[in-house]
């Protein structure tokens, strides 16, 4: 589905397998790749829940929104259940915060899928203020900008627990803090790799 540039204040459910492209002026007959900065497709979801929810098992893709103001327990940004494939491409998350987990991004346990060419700030959350990874989760972050994030325990930019996966790539981390542990990037009996991912100034013990 192509939607158009706007301001739309909801939050969507994805319950269904789905493909959302964001940043198109209406006159568009082809596809073509999202420009969110020059057209922005706004989804904010005014703190009442996961500005975009991807519920469990389901295939999606979102390409070229910019994501604010969700607040859940978990994923305030984007939410992705367990056992979800979520390609999350061209997008700004910033202003969004969880109770729990991961308030820019959360994926789930068993959780997977591709976050490319995003920018997350702003975001805030108990664990993981920008991105949080679920046990046995294997997302992969590939040139993504995580700046200016928070969290009340571990991992302001990024959190990874027991046994998640994920994979970052060409990354830059600056700014995030930590009231715990891991001002950039907390993990705990996890195996990501980051390669190579630059670290600017972050608060919160490593």
């Amino acid at each position: 589905m192509w939607i158009k540039a706007g301001n739309y204040r909801e939050c969507v459910n994805l319950s269904a397998n789905f493909e959302l492209y964001g940043g198109f002026l209406g006159h568009e007959t082809k596809h073509r790749r999202a420009s969110s900065g020059c057209a922005p497709t706004i989804i904010n979801a005014n703190e009442a829940g996961s500005a975009i929810h991807v519920t469990t098992n389901i295939n999606a893709t979102i390409d070229g929104f910019t994501i604010n103001n969700g607040f859940a327990d978990k994923g305030g940004g984007v939410c992705c259940d367990g056992g979800a494939v979520v390609n999350i491409r061209n997008c700004r998350i910033q202003n969004c915060g969880a109770r729990l987990n991961g308030g820019g991004i959360y994926y789930g346990a068993y959780a997977s899928g591709e976050v490319a060419n995003c920018v997350i700030s702003d975001n805030g959350a108990t664990d993981g203020g920008g991105f949080y990874s679920e046990y046995h989760s294997d997302p992969s972050a590939t040139s993504c900008v995580i700046v200016r994030n928070h969290a009340s325990g571990n991992g302001g930019g990024a959190c990874f627990p027991f046994h998640s996966g994920a994979n970052m790539t060409n990354c830059t981390l600056a700014y995030n803090t930590a009231d715990s542990t891991g001002g950039a990037v907390y993990a705990s009996m996890a195996a990501p790799t980051t390669s190579p991912t630059a670290y600017s100034p972050t608060t919160g013990r490593r």
